[in-house]
């Protein structure tokens, strides 16, 4: 059964349209019904017809990602189909009914003899094609955009998550080295050190503790030879954490001639007491160091993809190509 020129002409994508357009169309179209839940096309198959919704409403849908993605609905007035034809390509989307939907139909070949015959409804579907081409390409785009956004954010949160661990571990044990730290420097003041004794530890502590945050790494033969030059001595002096004590203070580059002059003029089993209180201060400086060199790295890659992303900056400026590529 056709539709009526009287139907037709209360649809406003038919206005404007002379009356032997409109007889044209009437002649080579005919009508289809669709129930609800009820295709009309399907994605990525071939389309042989197109539509204009009479009655009801059709959902258009795409797949996209593990599901389906709205794109929008074809209510009365709507037409659809028109870009597979156009381009005798399959369908990018699929046509389903909402509910029931009465929709007037051309077929491949009145759909290419329209463009002649009906010139003023031929521009319209041309319009509505490139203006749907055009949405559907700047979704595509923005998605992609969404998507270079997820990964950059989940790379962001893995680089994040090593420096963060790292501080929370380091400050966990810096909380669990504190009262030791405490203990042994109220023993070291019941020492009564002389001045100059006690800047000479302060002094050795501090450069040990700058040296730390600057040293060249040791190899592994090196470290080895130094620790246990070290804790023979340590052992020697009654010393029983002598392994644990020299590897702190090799990491320190505290070498055995710093500390054999550091106790040179200490009274006896005194030098234990300064030597355990130096092995806690240089501990806790390392795990303070670790702290801030892993915030500073949390810091430097905030600072990094807000300067890729160009947040807070100017929208033309000059750029260093090889920073923003690493």
């Amino acid at each position: 059964m056709n539709v009526t020129i009287e139907e037709l002409s209360t649809i406003p994508l038919f206005e404007g349209m002379a009356e032997e357009e409109m007889q044209w169309l009437v002649e080579n179209s005919y009508q289809r019904s669709l129930e609800e839940g009820g295709y009309f096309h399907r994605e990525n198959q071939a389309l042989s017809e197109f539509y204009v919704v009479l009655e009801g409403e059709l959902q258009v849908s795409r797949a996209w990602g593990d599901g389906q993605r709205v794109l929008g609905t074809t209510p009365r007035g709507i037409m659809g189909g028109e870009y597979a034809l156009l381009t005798d390509t399959p369908s990018l989307v699929n046509a389903q009914a909402i509910m029931p939907s009465r929709l007037l139909v051309l077929d491949a070949d009145a759909f290419r003899s329209l463009f002649g015959a009906c010139p003023t409804l031929g521009r319209r579907i041309l319009q509505t094609a490139a203006e749907r081409m055009s949405g559907l390409a700047t979704m595509v785009k923005e998605d992609e955009k969404m998507t270079a956004l997820g990964k950059l954010a989940a790379g962001l949160a893995h680089e994040l998550n090593n420096p963060a661990s790292a501080a929370h571990r380091a400050s966990a044990l810096l909380q669990e080295a504190l009262p030791t730290l405490q203990a042994r420097t109220m023993a070291l003041s019941a020492l009564n050190l002389s001045q100059v004794q006690q800047q000479s530890l302060l002094s050795l502590q501090r450069d040990a503790t700058q040296q730390t945050a600057n040293s060249k790494s040791l190899s592994s033969l090196e470290q080895g030879d130094r620790e246990d030059e070290i804790c023979d001595w340590l052992n020697g002096l009654g010393v029983t954490e002598g392994w644990e004590m020299a590897a702190n203070f090799v990491k320190a580059d505290v070498t055995l001639a710093d500390l054999q002059e550091l106790t040179t003029y200490l009274p006896p089993k005194s030098e234990l007491i300064m030597l355990h209180w130096l092995d806690s201060a240089l501990y806790a400086g390392s795990l303070l160091q670790e702290i801030e060199h892993t915030t500073t790295r949390m810091s430097e890659l905030v600072n990094a993809v807000k300067s890729y992303t160009f947040m807070d900056q100017a929208p033309i400026q000059s750029v260093d190509i090889n920073q923003g590529l690493d």
